[in-house]
């Protein structure tokens, strides 16, 4: 199996990704920069974008390729920043006073 760093340890695991085709799934693990490429991007934007406006169902790879640069992106983020106390960002409330 490839290097997941790029996406994080749990993207193999998530039920999208499942849902797609293997041998697809496998080559945006092996070459990242295949998520990057504009025309695929706008691809599953108007893919996406269709969902949300009508319902057509998306195609399993398309999901998997979103879900992928979401992790991507989340991973990013936690590795620049770490792991955030969520409770320590709320603000107090009549029962913490």
């Amino acid at each position: 199996m490839s290097d997941t760093s790029v996406f994080g340890p749990d993207l193999l695991d998530d039920p999208v990704i499942l849902a797609a085709d293997p041998a697809a799934v496998q080559e945006f693990l092996d070459r990242p920069e295949l998520l990057d490429d504009p025309a695929l991007r706008a691809a599953d934007q108007q893919a996406v974008q269709a969902f949300f406006n009508t319902g057509a169902p998306v195609a399993a790879i398309i999901g998997a390729r979103v879900r992928a640069r979401a992790e991507r992106i989340k991973w990013k983020a936690f590795r620049k920043h770490g792991y955030i106390d969520i409770d320590a960002l709320r603000p107090p409330t009549t029962y913490d006073e």
